[in-house]
Formats: structure tokens, C-alpha cells, sequence
């Protein structure tokens, strides 16, 4: 059984509730307001870590009280924090959400998360890291760093999976780098330029994703389920209804079901209704971390849901 290592963004998440989004000058009345830990390489670690994989975070916080919020909120859950760097004097990562009819709207400050240095990084994949262990990252920290590390990995022979958000175009020098790209369909389209409307369209953009290097893709498709694509071979998966509190945390959570399914050595193709209730399960709570399942409760959710 494969480790989990999540390389990514430790951010504390300043949340609040709204019946729309206000104009500009306008004050409004929200309520609901909630510090959670969050950020979306913590989130998809303490994902793997709920569902049962073996999960190291590295990343960074500030020395500051939000810092210590997402720092024990990882080891609460499980996740290993011995590279998890605590930095003198800079900021933790700050997200401000706006959940407005179960939809969240998301401005970040990236703080502690921007100041991972490569050389400590790469010597956590050169000294802990070996064969068969998991990458995940994304795209909340540098993404030179990103690709380095994705590019050590590989040449320890990892698996490397990517979530490339928040959305930005890509280059073959990471997408090639890259055995698991999982975007949702606005990322696929920027980093495609192609529209993703039809599946005729999402083919040919699965297409030239591995065309520049990918080896699998698992497009996320919201309310349509989740497409998958590799050399050739295509599946589409359903999703599992439920009512909606807070999306917040179900990107992440499926990126986490998915890295503890591969480090339980399932394909990423049979890894995808798995995947599909764990977000279902997510969004039915409020929050992020804490709304995300652990292995028993998704195991009893999907055994009902058969």
C-alpha cells in the first residue's frame, strides 16, 4: 500500500454567508460566519487521511493564530505534519468565502504558502519519498515549485496527480510530468482553449491533454457526474443525489478519495463513483475539512446507495 504525500496550500478560511453577492458600496447582512481550516492541499490531505491512506502534508503556515488553527486541525485528522514548515513572521494563507445559495465565491491570500523553498521540498520527495508513493499538488503555491516537484517525483518513480487549480493554462512541461490530471470543466477549458459543452468536446479536449503528455484525465463535471479519458478509453460517471449545503470542500474531497483509492492500488476508472459519494457526502454539511467523510461513514453511504 502506497503513502499519500500532499504537497500544496494550508489556508485558514474566513467564511460567511450571503443572500447575494453585494453591489459595489453596498454593505450586507450575512450571518453564519465560521474559521475553518482549509486551503486545498490541506483539504484534499485530511481527505486521504479521513478515507484511511497514510497521508504526509508539506506545505507551510505563518506564526500567527491561523496558523495554529489549520496546523492542529491537520493532525486532528490524522495527517502527518513533520514537514509542515511554521514560519517566523510571515502571514498564514487567508481565504475569504462567500457561500451564497450553496455556492462559494473564493478570494485568497496566499501568505506562507508562497514561501515554500524548492530545495526543502525536493529533499522531503529525495529522503522520504520512494516508489509507489503518491504526489498530489495544485496550483495554490508557486507553480515553478510545482513542477519541480512533480518532476522529482517522477523520477523516484511516484505516481504524480495534479489538480490544476485555481484554473491557469498549462505547459507540456508539467502537463508530461503529470499520470492523473483532474480539473473541472472550467479548468479544462483554459487549459485547452477548447469549449467542453458537448461530449464530442470534452473528447477532443481529453484528447489533446494527452496528446501533451497526461496519462490519465478525470474531468469533474458538477451536477454531470465526471468524465474519464486514457488513450482512448472513456467512462462517465453519475453522480449521487443528495441536498446541498456548502460546496465548499468537494473539489478537494474527491482529489482525496481518488489519492487514497491509487495508494490502495485501484485504477483511477474504478476509483470514480467512490469518489462521487464522498463529494456527495461532503456537500451535504457545512464547512470543509470537517464536513469531509471518514471511510466508514462513505463505506455505509455507498452500500445504501447501491
Amino acid at each position: 500500500m502506497g503513502r499519500v504525500f500532499v504537497l500544496g496550500s494550508i489556508n485558514c478560511d474566513l467564511v460567511i454567508t450571503a443572500p447575494y453577492l453585494p453591489k459595489s458600496g453596498e454593505t450586507l447582512s450575512g450571518g453564519g460566519f465560521l474559521i475553518n481550516a482549509g486551503g486545498k492541499g490541506a483539504n484534499q490531505a485530511v481527505a486521504c487521511s479521513k478515507l484511511g491512506a497514510k497521508t504526509y502534508m508539506i506545505g507551510a503556515v505563518g506564526d500567527d493564530p491561523f496558523g495554529k488553527v489549520c496546523y492542529d486541525s491537520l493532525e486532528k485528522y490524522g495527517c502527518d505534519c513533520s514537514y509542515v514548515e511554521k514560519m517566523k513572521g510571515v502571514s498564514t494563507g487567508i481565504a475569504s468565502i462567500w457561500v451564497i445559495d450553496g455556492d462559494n465565491r473564493i478570494v485568497l491570500d496566499g501568505g506562507a504558502n508562497m514561501r515554500l523553498e524548492r530545495e526543502k521540498v525536493l529533499s522531503v520527495i529525495d529522503g522520504a519519498c520512494k516508489a509507489g508513493d503518491i504526489l498530489v499538488t495544485q496550483l495554490e503555491i508557486d507553480l515553478s515549485l510545482v513542477e519541480a516537484a512533480m518532476r522529482r517525483a517522477k523520477e523516484k518513480g511516484m505516481i504524480t496527480v495534479l489538480n490544476p487549480a485555481p484554473a491557469r493554462p498549462l505547459g507540456k512541461d508539467i502537463l508530461s510530468v503529470t499520470d492523473v490530471l483532474v480539473p473541472n470543466e472550467t479548468e479544462t477549458e483554459i487549459l485547452t482553449g477548447k469549449s467542453v459543452k458537448s461530449r464530442e468536446e470534452l473528447l477532443a479536449a481529453c484528447e489533446s491533454l494527452f496528446a501533451a503528455g497526461v496519462g490519465e484525465i478525470l474531468v469533474t463535471l458538477g451536477k454531470d457526474g465526471s468524465f474519464y479519458y486514457k488513450k482512448g478509453e472513456t467512462a462517465q460517471a453519475g453522480i449521487i443525489n443528495v441536498k446541498v449545503k456548502d460546496t465548499t470542500a468537494a473539489g478537494d474531497t474527491t482529489i482525496g478519495a481518488l489519492a487514497e483509492r491509487l495508494s490502495s492500488g485501484f485504477g483511477v476508472k474504478e476509483s470514480m463513483r467512490y469518489c462521487a459519494a464522498a463529494s456527495a457526502l461532503t456537500v451535504t454539511k457545512e464547512g470543509a475539512q470537517q464536513a469531509i467523510p471518514y471511510k466508514e461513514e462513505l463505506e455505509k453511504f455507498l452500500k445504501d446507495n447501491a
